[in-house]
């Protein structure tokens, strides 16, 4: 209950949540009644159900939810991705190839398969790749790197040139 204390109106604080389903959406703190007869004219919204089980309120939450949770693995895929450099750096490439691909996997999630953000997470893996002479799929990742770099940023972007360096460097090990 004390959860709702500050999200109600003092005449309401110790009503129990099944009692204010039913009030007035002016129960509500900082509704005033000029707006609750806003919303019973303009979405039929009389109660704090009505207004919780509206369609539109409820797609506005579930959209606000789903920022927050890309938002959280946007965070996750920021540790997994330095924890993938650290094992890269120890020489771990087994496990910094999973760590890598999983932070790639939920940026994607986050941000989009197409989100120029996501160079630097491809360019990371490509490079675990290439120390384990895995220069097919680190050519793939690189030429993603490289079109996602041009497509945001221009030919003439300096991180355009160092993924182009960086697709030549695979394509010349992968060479001999």
């Amino acid at each position: 209950m004390d959860s709702f204390e500050k999200m109600l109106d003092k005449a309401y604080e110790k009503k129990t949540a099944k009692e204010l389903i039913d009030c007035p959406v002016e129960a509500l703190a900082g509704v005033s009644a000029k707006d609750a007869e806003l919303l019973k004219e303009d979405f039929n919204i009389k109660t704090i159900g009505d207004l919780g089980t509206n369609k539109y309120f409820v797609a506005a939450t579930q959209i606000a939810r789903a920022v927050d949770l890309a938002q959280s693995e946007q965070t996750k895929s920021a540790a997994l991705h330095e924890y993938g450099s650290l094992k890269e750096r120890q020489g771990k490439y087994g496990e910094a190839e999973t760590l890598l691909r999983r932070s790639l996997a939920l940026f994607e999630y986050a941000l989009g398969v197409d989100h120029p953000h996501l160079g630097a997470s491809l360019d990371a893996l490509a490079g675990v790749l290439v120390s384990q002479g895995k220069y097919a799929e680190a050519k793939t990742l690189l030429g993603r790197s490289l079109a996602l770099a041009e497509t945001a940023l221009g030919v003439d972007h300096p991180d355009y040139g160092a993924s182009l360096q960086l697709l030549a460097w695979v394509l010349a090990l992968a060479a001999g």
